[in-house]
C-alpha cells in the first residue's frame, strides 16, 4: 500500500523501492551502488507477486513524483526512473519464469497421466503372456 503526499510530492512506497540497506545516508546518492540490494529486495519480497507490482506500477506512474519514501532503504530521489525501469524489467523476468515452471508442470502433469494410464495395461498384458498369474 502506497501514500501519496500531492503537496511535497513524495510517494510512500512501504515496501516497494526499498532496499536492505543499512547507512547513514538519507537519500540514494550512491544510487548505482544500491543496484544489487533493490535486486536482493524485490527478488525477496516482490517476485512472488510480480504482476500485482506491475499492475501497481502502472497506477503509481500517474502522479508526479519527486521522491520515493520506502520503509526499508534509502529516500529515492536521484534514480526515480531508473528504479522504475529495473522494477518493470524484474516483474518480466519473473513473468517469463513464472511460464516456463507452469510449462514445466504441464508436461510433467502430462506423463505421469500418460504412465497411470498405459503402465498398468502393459504390466497385465505382459503378466498374462508371459505366464504370471497362472
Amino acid at each position: 500500500m502506497c501514500t501519496y503526499d500531492t503537496v511535497t510530492q513524495i510517494l510512500y512506497t512501504d515496501k516497494l523501492f526499498g532496499a536492505h540497506w543499512c547507512d547513514d545516508r538519507i537519500f540514494d546518492d550512491n544510487w548505482k551502488e544500491l543496484d544489487d540490494d533493490q535486486r536482493y529486495y524485490f527478488d525477496c519480497l516482490h517476485a512472488p507477486q510480480a504482476k500485482q507490482v506491475e499492475t501497481a506500477l502502472e497506477k503509481l506512474g500517474e502522479y508526479p513524483t519527486k521522491y520515493y519514501a520506502p520503509n526499508h532503504g534509502s529516500i529515492v530521489r536521484y534514480s526515480l526512473s531508473r528504479l522504475g525501469f529495473d522494477y518493470r524489467e524484474w516483474c518480466q523476468e519473473q513473468t517469463k519464469r513464472e511460464q516456463r515452471v507452469a510449462l514445466l508442470m504441464v508436461v510433467l502433469c502430462l506423463t505421469m497421466l500418460w504412465l497411470i494410464s498405459n503402465v498398468p495395461s502393459k504390466i497385465a498384458w505382459n503378466a498374462a503372456n508371459i505366464g504370471w498369474f497362472m
